[in-house]
């Protein structure tokens, strides 16, 4: 449940920063 908050809150900044690393990371 938890990381669906986290994947929320990191794909903000990370979304610009580094919109590929989430990817990988999901």
């Amino acid at each position: 449940m938890n990381q669906a908050f986290v994947y929320d809150a990191v794909r903000t900044p990370f979304g610009k920063f580094g919109s590929g690393l989430a990817g990988v990371r999901a």
